[in-house]
């Protein structure tokens, strides 16, 4: 990389401030990290790749780099250096980020001119890390004075594994003068010549000089693989061992003293220590470390750590609880390998476009973690972006799930100006992330902004450049907004390279993945006894596979993660260390009284003065609220009281967030507390929440309710319970909201009857259209009940919800008895409003009964009214109403008319949702002028767009599609539909996916692709069915009807008329009847039925004949019913229509209908019939009809189709083309 031209920010995340060091394994940034608003260290790794290798080659050493990265990531140890982060910037350079060790200065600076005592203490830390490192089979490979930092005398090795990266020209200097012989010679690595390493520090500390010559460069290799240092210089004998006072570090009455750092606590009688057993002096144990020979230097790390600290006369380091965790906490991941096959198959899947949900179930502590730990390692090598949500166990604002995914998915993609608004009211603090002031999003229905969220986090995450692996921990405390967006992501996630992972706790959540259908589903089991004895080797070395120690372990934890990795805990504190577990006289059981008392002796562990710190957080929750924390206990006590949780495993760091080590932790903790101690703590964690977050308190709505209420504060825990479910509402989670109200309902008593009220009014606009009939009809008996012994404004808000709900169930008739009540309860009120309102909701539901000349009364109405007060918005709705009128009532004009006048209204007023209504009425009610009509609904989309409403731009590229149709361009409208039933599946509105599919399959019958039109319509059909919506229903089996007509299949044509007969009478619906009619007369022409075809035509023509033209089913049925008439010799009738009949076909415009060429067709052969001069000149017309829609299919396979196979054209194509009748 040009590092004078730095990128500002790496991976989006991390801007680099300056630069710290440099060398030959990359350079070193102090960077500020803006997810967590922290300093950290950042490397930038160099690229070992060049242009001449390969692309496998390149694949290889990423995937060794990961694998370096991944190490480095699972370790934990308090002398290895913490790595927070890792991956690769936008050039594919790896990074990895670690804890900034401000002041650190290396091991030789750190302890040149000390103290032996003190150098002692800093070597026998790097040899700790080393038996950490090479227990788990990993070797540092490249130990060196500026690879081990010290501050405030803590020794961090870091850069361990890099030899892999190393380049073959790296200087000697740098890497061999701490090299070991056998390395040299043969590339050798092992936990012996990192001990070799050590033992040049060692000699170069205690010294002050390096043991050969390295201005000799030359000659370096030769003095590394021949020559024996000068062990004279160093220091001849050890210190006399301080007494010290024993003590167990685990005794509370021994610690409660002396002290908050846990380290300096645990200190062992000198006289007791097995290190008594090693004569050698100093300078031998030196000269050991520094043979030539691998054999014969010490073996392991811990062996030398002895010798050195005998031969010194130093104490023998205790294993502090810090240390023991470090074996126990960091053990890997074992057994599992089906699962981690199945997922990691899953993976590769995603990778290449083809993703996959996953549920992880299982019992607490079976591993669950591990498993995703795993899986997360592996999508790390591969490139994948992983993006974490953790739900904490006390719940939390609605999608509190998502949030960081969100806060992760705003700095990484480009966001536009509307997604940023929409994502700004979920994320506080986005305008800080991305540094800028984000305006408010446009207004939207409900439903609308539900969708309009969700289909910008989905946008968000398609935008992603990497295939991208969603890990969702703790499911079964997910409130209702996550799962509904969960379940919306889920929908399209095998069409994209994304794969998502939710664990939950199958015990609490049985019922789970029936409310995330789609998603595989995985059940973890208990390890089995290998896998038991695999995971006590890595914790207990080679002794942890003896029989009766597994045996036990079994006995005890039946093969729980969780209990496992306790057991063992409390076995290495009765042993005094880990490595004395397997040679201690094992008991029959650990723990007599099971889990629980195993949970209260690790809680022993806590000092009596950070208990308080501990019940507070418990009580706040599992996850660490640090804030809230300080505000009551000040910062360096919080610090030091996390430090020591950690050390002893009671608390846990993850994702750089701390949080009880496992909820069984925090629920001993919370089962210690007496009644009244939780009240007072409940108490003072509502008021530490309000102090420490009064500039951000909405997040905290629901926890300041749940404290309060536990605490007894009924009114406070009220006020934010009734908060908190405005905000859910506000932000879409409905299903929060009314939780939310529902406690604040429990919280109200009878003599507030005006907050019940407003609670009752909450719930129901919320449920109205979201809810099962039952449930809501309850809750607006709820309301009613307290609304009628109130004022008569509550009593029409009453009633205007109960005929918003019999609109939403179709109960239209109720509908029109509810806006009545509105109209006789206006009487008492005298609000201008109202009446409006209740003339609208009766419009509507008389139009929705197809009453049309009484829904056209009260929306005029409605308009004289609303024009009179002045309220525009009710004006302009209004006119949208009327407009609906005249269209559903072929007035198109009059249709045209009012949808233009509402739109001045609304572009005067602003309003973009009633512009898109008329626009898109505009377009519909305009068939001769496509321009004007395509233009209305263009910018219908682009308004629905700018707000980011899926529904409305749905519906504009449903009447876009339709407009491209009507011009003959059937590709473009092809387009359109699809596009819109994509979109309308996506948010789940099944009416609106139904009608896409209707405009599909009428596309698709149009140019006779008839099998496929039948199996669209007929699952437009079902959605129609699923909705209970009878008149889109009637639509389809009309549709139906007369494909299957066309197709030939008369029986199933016929059927499909019956049906649409009963529906027609049902709705009252003229216009459902009269297809009825002419598919049951088209199928009497086609079998001869001469007598049925007359009636059913004729009667078909009577309700056609006086609207306005042209109209082409009026000229389909006046053919028909002339040729029936001919057929049966009654030609004076004939004659008489004649006139008439080809009028009409002059007048038929060019737009797709499959029944218009068979009418030019029949009008053809009857003209013939009757010896008419005009027969020529009527097949020429019928032949350009064709002609003119063939010229505007672009598509040549779709053209010859439509040419072909379609009943009508291919016999005018085909006439037409002769000599006598030329085009």
């Amino acid at each position: 990389m040009d590092t004078q031209h730095l990128p500002e920010l790496i991976a989006h995340r991390y801007r680099l401030l300056r630069k710290l060091g440099a060398g030959g394994m990359g350079l070193v940034y102090e960077a500020f990290d803006r997810l967590t608003g922290e300093i950290v260290a950042l490397k930038l790794v160099p690229d070992e790749t060049d242009e001449a290798s390969t692309i496998a080659e390149g694949s290889e050493l990423r995937l060794i780099l990961i694998r370096e990265f991944q190490t480095l990531a699972r370790l934990r140890h308090p002398n290895i250096i913490s790595i927070r982060d890792y991956g690769f910037d936008d050039d594919d350079q790896p990074f990895f980020t670690m804890e900034l060790l401000e002041g650190a200065s290396n091991l030789f600076e750190a302890g040149q001119n000390q103290p032996l005592k003190t150098q002692i203490e800093l070597l026998v830390q790097l040899l700790n890390a080393l038996v950490y490192l090479h227990r788990r089979g990993i070797l540092h490979r490249d130990l060196k004075p500026g690879n081990v930092l010290v501050r405030e005398g803590q020794v961090k090795v870091l850069d361990f594994g890099a030899a892999v990266h190393r380049t073959e020209n790296e200087s000697a200097a740098g890497t061999i003068a701490y090299m070991a012989p056998e390395v040299l010679t043969t590339g050798a690595a092992s936990a012996s010549s990192d001990l070799y390493s050590v033992g040049i520090m060692a000699y170069e500390l205690l010294t002050g000089g390096h043991p050969y010559d390295l201005n000799d460069t030359a000659g370096l290799i030769d003095q590394v693989l021949y020559s024996t240092p000068d062990l004279s210089k160093l220091p001849k004998t050890g210190l006399s061992p301080t007494p010290l006072v024993t003590i167990d570090p685990f005794d509370p009455k021994d610690t409660q003293n002396l002290g908050a750092n846990t380290d300096e606590l645990i200190q062992i009688d000198v006289d007791s220590l097995p290190s008594m057993g090693y004569t050698e002096q100093l300078d031998e144990v030196i000269g050991r470390l520094l043979a030539k020979k691998p054999e014969e230097r010490y073996q392991d790390a811990d062996t030398a750590i002895r010798a050195l600290c005998a031969a010194a006369g130093v104490p023998l380091p205790p294993e502090t609880a810090a240390l023991r965790e470090s074996f126990l906490q960091g053990s890997p991941f074992v057994g599992r390998e089906q699962e981690i096959a199945a997922l990691a198959n899953a993976l590769e899947s995603a990778a290449f476009g083809a993703g996959s949900g996953w549920l992880i179930s299982g019992e607490s502590g079976v591993g669950k973690s591990r498993l995703i730990n795993e899986l997360r390692i592996r999508a790390s090598s591969k490139g994948f972006i992983i993006l974490v949500g953790q739900m904490p166990s006390a719940g939390g604002t609605p999608y509190i799930l998502w949030r960081e995914i969100m806060r992760r998915l705003a700095i990484s993609v480009e966001l536009a100006p509307l997604e940023q608004g929409v994502l700004k009211a979920l994320i506080p603090d986005l305008e800080s992330l991305l540094e800028h002031p984000i305006p408010d999003p446009p207004p939207v229905d409900a439903g609308s902004a539900q969708t309009r969220l969700f289909a910008t986090i989905r946008n968000g995450l398609n935008r992603l450049e990497k295939p991208t692996l969603i890990i969702l921990e703790d499911l079964q405390w997910a409130d209702a907004g996550s799962l509904d967006l969960l379940n919306w992501l889920r929908k399209d996630v095998h069409e994209r390279p994304l794969m998502i992972m939710g664990s939950y706790r199958s015990d609490e959540a049985p019922t789970l993945p029936a409310r995330l259908p789609g998603m595989e589903y995985l059940h973890l089991e208990r390890l089995t006894t290998d896998q038991i004895a695999d995971l006590s080797v890595y914790m207990l070395g080679e002794g942890g596979r003896e029989p009766l120690l597994v045996e036990l372990l079994q006995r005890e934890t039946e093969g729980n993660v969780f209990f496992l990795v306790e057991v063992v805990r409390a076995l290495a504190e009765d042993a005094g260390t880990l490595e004395g577990v397997h040679e201690m006289t094992l008991p029959s059981s650990v723990f007599a009284g099971g889990i629980r008392r195993l949970v209260e002796r690790r809680l022993r562990q806590i000092p009596p003065a950070i208990r308080p710190f501990l019940d507070l957080a418990a009580v706040l929750g599992r996850s660490i609220d640090v804030p809230a924390l300080q505000m009551a206990f000040g910062g360096d006590v919080v610090e030091t009281a996390l430090q020591i949780c950690t050390d002893a495993a009671v608390l846990e760091v993850v994702e750089d967030r701390w949080r009880f080590a496992h909820d069984k932790l925090r629920e001993g903790v919370l089962a210690r507390l007496a009644i009244p101690e939780q009240t007072r703590l409940h108490f003072w964690a509502a008021e530490v929440i309000e102090a420490a977050y009064d500039d951000k308190l909405s997040a905290h709505y629901p926890a300041l309710a749940y404290h309060y209420q536990e605490a007894g504060d009924r009114d406070s825990a009220r006020r934010y319970w009734i908060m908190a479910g405005d905000r859910a509402a506000a932000e879409l989670a409905n299903d929060d909201a009314l939780k939310y109200y529902d406690w604040a309902l429990r919280l109200t008593p009878p003599e507030m009857p005006h907050t019940q009220y407003e609670l009752f009014l909450k719930r129901v606009d919320l449920m109205i259209r979201r809810r099962d009939p039952d449930t809501v009809r309850g809750a607006l008996l709820e309301l009613q009940s307290v609304a009628d012994h109130l004022t008569a404004s509550e009593k029409i808000q009453g009633a205007l919800r109960w005929a918003l709900f019999y609109a939403s169930i179709n109960d239209h008739r109720a509908q029109l008895e509810a806006a009545e009540r509105i109209l006789e309860l206006h009487q008492e009120s005298g609000e201008a409003e109202v009446p409006i309102t209740a003339r609208l909701m009766r419009g509507e539901g008389y139009m929705r009964l197809n009453r049309y000349q009484e829904s056209e009364q009260q929306f005029q109405e409605a308009l004289r009214q609303s024009q009179s007060a002045g309220l525009t918005r009710l004006e302009a709705r209004a006119l949208n109403e009327l407009g609906s009128v005249y269209y559903e009532t072929d007035d198109l004009p009059k249709a045209l008319s009012s949808y233009q006048q509402a739109l001045e209204v609304a572009e005067a007023n602003g309003e973009w949702m009633t512009q898109c209504d008329a626009l898109n009425g505009i377009a519909i009610s305009n068939p001769k002028d496509y321009g004007a009509a395509q233009a209305a609904v263009e910018k219908s989309i682009q308004l629905a767009r700018k707000a980011g409403d899926l529904m409305r731009t749905a519906r504009g590229l449903t009447n876009l599609g339709s407009i491209h149709g009507r011009q003959g361009d059937l590709v473009r409208e092809s387009v359109c539909a699809s596009e819109s039933a994509a979109i309308q599946h996506l948010i789940g509105n099944r009416r609106g996916e139904a009608i896409a599919l209707y405009n599909q399959a009428s596309i698709q019958k149009d140019i006779a692709r008839f099998k496929e039109s039948r199996q669209t319509f007929e699952r437009a059909l079902s959605l129609g069915q699923e909705i209970g919506d009878r008149d889109l229903q009637a639509h389809l089996y009309a549709s139906l009807a007369q494909t299957c007509f066309l197709a030939g299949d008369q029986d199933t044509a016929l059927a499909h008329a019956h049906t649409l007969r009963g529906l027609a009478e049902a709705l009252q619906a003229p216009n459902h009847a009269g297809m009825s009619y002419l598919v049951v007369g088209l199928v009497a022409l086609e079998r001869a039925q001469w007598s049925q075809a007359t009636e059913s035509l004729h009667a078909l023509y009577q309700m056609r004949k006086e609207q306005p033209q042209p109209n082409n089913q009026c000229f389909v049925a006046l053919v028909g019913w002339l040729t029936a008439l001919e057929r049966q010799g009654k030609v004076e009738v004939v004659q008489a229509h004649l006139d008439e009949l080809v009028d009409r076909a002059y007048q038929t415009h060019p737009q797709f209908d499959p029944l218009i060429p068979l009418a030019f067709l029949w009008t053809y052969q009857l003209l013939t019939a009757m010896n008419d001069p005009r027969t020529p000149t009527l097949l020429e017309a019928g032949y350009k009809h064709v002609q003119t829609l063939a010229q505007g299919i672009s598509d040549e396979s779709m053209r010859e189709q439509f040419l072909t196979r379609a009943p009508g054209n291919r016999e005018l194509w085909a006439l037409g083309q002769k000599p006598q009748n030329p085009a």
